[in-house]
C-alpha cells in the first residue's frame, strides 16, 4: 500500500478550495455602491422636496435621518436596551439606494408631495 503524504492531501484541498472560490467570485453580480448622480438627486431633489413641503421647518440631514429610519430601519441591542436606528445609505447598491428612492416617492405621493422622477426634467 502506497503512503501518502499529508502534505499532498493539503496541497490538494487547497488547490480545490482556490478553485471553488473563483467560480463563486465569477458567479456573483459585482455590487455597484450608490452613483454620485443618485447622491445628487437624492440630496437636491428628494430631500429638498420634502423640506419645502413642510415649510423649510427641517434641515437636510434632519430629514435623511427620519427617511433612514422609516425605510432602512435597523434593530440593535446596546447594554439590554433595544434601539432602532436608520442604516447607513452609503453601503447600498444602486440598486437597493433606487428602491429607497422609490419607497419615499411612493411616502411622498401618499402625503401630497410630489417628487420627480431622476430624469423627469429631461424629457
Amino acid at each position: 500500500m502506497k503512503a501518502i503524504r499529508l502534505s499532498a492531501i493539503i496541497d490538494s484541498i487547497r488547490a480545490s478550495l482556490d478553485s471553488l472560490m473563483a467560480l463563486r467570485n465569477q458567479c456573483e453580480e459585482p455590487k455597484k455602491k450608490r452613483s454620485l448622480q443618485q447622491n445628487a438627486y437624492y440630496w437636491g431633489v428628494v430631500v429638498q422636496k420634502i423640506i419645502e413641503a413642510h415649510d423649510d421647518q427641517y434641515k437636510p440631514y434632519q430629514i435623511h435621518e427620519w427617511l433612514k429610519r422609516q425605510f432602512l430601519a435597523e434593530i440593535i441591542e446596546l447594554r439590554g436596551v433595544i434601539h432602532e436606528i436608520g442604516s447607513s445609505t452609503a453601503v447600498l447598491s444602486t440598486k437597493q439606494f433606487e428602491e429607497f428612492m422609490s419607497n419615499v416617492r411612493m411616502w411622498a405621493a401618499e402625503n401630497g408631495i410630489d417628487i420627480p422622477e431622476p430624469n423627469e426634467g429631461e424629457r
